[in-house]
């Protein structure tokens, strides 16, 4: 077909069954990764989604990259934009929603980069598979299976359940849908089916008695900040009477080789000639 149709006047009957045309052949030639690239003036090559709607879209709102044509011109004449945005959501409905819908299929895209070998490549055809697939027959376009489950976990985490509390909601879920459906049926097989996105793990040590984490500003830290024991020792023997009771074993304590306090145990004995400097601060 002569590319002279993308230069026409987009509410013109040339450009939109020229565009009608390249929409089918751009589906019938989707490539392998069940992608297609945009040539509109704001995406020009540089994202591809997995439907042909987006594709539409941008092209009716926006046009043709520049020098996607072979005899490309720029210049669409005065076009009343009023009357075109009127004619453009009537024709295109909510486009919004369909670039909101495929965020998670260009996501899918950019983790092509991160597949290093064979075992990972079939991971991510399991994905877009899923992303593909519907959650069972004749359901709403959209109700794709590993979009919902990744919906389903995100509303999981945001509001604190549990597991098991999960587990019940799909079974309930589950048996609401018709028969055959594609929804996981247990927390397991939802996080199975998300789990080759290949997030980003991040291990942080934290504090044995979870006082903090160290991150941020704990970073370059090697023990814990809170509670040290000099300030703590310090806040005790500030009282004469707490003083007095803490250095009762040392100073008031009966000797006579019965068992009676912790100090007349032989690990406390231990300890004391282990460090004598600390046994003689007491």
């Amino acid at each position: 077909m002569d590319p002279q149709w993308m230069c026409k006047d987009r509410r013109s009957v040339e450009f939109i069954a020229g565009l009608s045309v390249f929409i089918e052949t751009a589906e019938k030639n989707k490539k392998l990764s069940g992608f297609i690239s945009c040539p509109c003036f704001d995406c020009r090559n540089e994202k591809e989604y997995s439907s042909s709607k987006p594709l539409h879209d941008h092209l009716i709102q926006s046009r043709f990259m520049p020098g996607y044509g072979e005899n490309e011109e720029e210049d669409e004449g005065n076009i009343d934009f009023a009357r075109f945005n009127s004619f453009a959501d009537t024709l295109m409905g909510d486009a919004d929603d369909e670039d909101s819908a495929d965020t998670l299929a260009q996501m899918l895209h950019d983790a092509k980069e991160d597949c290093n070998n064979e075992k990972d490549w079939k991971k991510l055809e399991r994905m877009l598979k899923d992303h593909r697939t519907l959650l069972y027959l004749d359901c709403k376009e959209g109700h794709m299976k590993l979009r919902s489950t990744l919906e389903m976990l995100r509303w999981k985490a945001s509001n604190g359940m549990s597991d098991k509390g999960f587990n019940e909601l799909l079974m309930l879920i589950k048996k609401l849908f018709p028969e055959g459906n594609k929804l996981p049926a247990t927390t397991y097989e939802a996080k199975e089916a998300v789990c080759p996105l290949g997030l980003e793990v991040q291990k942080i040590h934290a504090c044995p008695n979870d006082y903090i984490l160290y991150r941020d500003d704990y970073h370059e830290l090697e023990s814990c900040p809170y509670f040290p024991i000099i300030p703590r020792l310090r806040r005790l023997f500030g009282n004469k009477a707490h003083a007095k009771i803490i250095r009762w074993h040392k100073e008031e304590r009966k000797k006579d080789d019965l068992l009676r306090h912790p100090a007349d145990g032989s690990q406390w004995r231990k300890i004391d000639r282990t460090y004598p400097d600390f046994a003689e601060d007491a």
